[in-house]
């Protein structure tokens, strides 16, 4: 299981992903999954932190979250 180091919002739908010694991603989230159209409010796609040991990430507000194998797929790795 890939683990993440780092999440950082870089644009308005996009996510910069750091993985603990495997680099980092770009990825837009709300593109990628219809349940995620919440986030299109910049302030609450802003709230994302990490989950747990860096299993995913989260939005704890919404009730959303994307584990970190699921952005490594989006990211296409």
């Amino acid at each position: 299981m890939s683990r993440i180091a780092d999440v950082e919002v870089v644009g308005p739908h996009t996510l910069a992903v750091t993985r603990q010694g495997d680099g980092r991603d770009i990825v837009d989230i709300i593109e990628s999954f219809g349940p995620f159209a919440p986030l299109r409010d910049p302030e609450a796609f802003a709230e994302v932190r990490l989950m747990g040991w860096g299993d995913g990430i989260e939005w704890p507000a919404l009730g959303l979250d994307y584990s970190a194998d699921s952005l490594a797929a989006l990211a296409g790795r």
